[in-house]
């Protein structure tokens, strides 16, 4: 059975509007969730997701300092994601692999929660 990840927010505005908010939004997946737990190497670390999958959930050690960025292919730029908190990341298309490159070893796994 597919994994449901549900997002919503409810924030307080200073504008004329007064509370704003998002949601609920459900992601259903198509495969039950699947973890992969990485120790990342220092430098780019490729990640392989599993077929069907159409998103993934980054989890990062909490105690995590090393700044880790996700990329395409090693090479690009990227984008800098949360070094200790999760990130959620939705697939346009399901890439082969992945990049997530870290500043140096970090200590402990980071896990990857597809669904």
């Amino acid at each position: 059975m597919g994994m449901t990840l549900q997002l919503q927010s409810t924030a307080d505005s200073d504008t004329a509007f007064g509370s704003i908010g998002t949601g609920p939004i459900s992601f259903v997946g198509n495969i039950a969730p699947i973890v992969q737990a990485v120790n990342l190497a220092s430098g780019a670390n490729t990640i392989t997701p599993p077929a069907n999958a159409i998103g993934v959930v980054i989890c990062p050690p909490t105690t995590n300092v090393v700044a880790l960025t996700l990329k395409g292919v090693t090479g690009d730029t990227g984008v800098s994601i949360p070094a200790s908190s999760p990130s959620v990341h939705l697939f346009g298309t399901l890439p082969a692999t992945f990049v997530v490159t870290a500043g140096s070893a970090t200590t402990g796994y980071t896990q990857f929660l597809f669904w």
